[in-house]
């Protein structure tokens, strides 16, 4: 059994209904539960991001592409227009 646990993360606008999502997902016995979501590795954590602000999508994209060239550890992002 898997337990999917939803808080909105960050800023919220609800005039524009743009939510940010940060979601745990743990087993039955409350330890997390590494699962791969969207093509993306195993984790247990996850955020899924509403870019207001970032109309070309391609800020925090950038962002996270440099930090994995500098850095030994950046978060792996996707990008799902829809």
């Amino acid at each position: 059994m898997m337990v999917l646990l939803d808080r909105i993360a960050g800023f919220y606008l609800p005039v524009l209904r743009i939510k940010n999502h940060g979601i745990e997902l743990r087993d039955a016995a409350g330890d997390d539960l590494d699962f791969p979501l969207l093509g993306l590795p195993e984790e247990s954590d996850w955020a899924l991001i509403a870019p207001f602000n970032d109309k070309t999508l391609m800020r925090d994209a950038l962002a996270h592409a440099y930090a994995s060239a500098a850095l030994p550890w950046s978060p792996r992002t996707r990008v799902k227009l829809s």
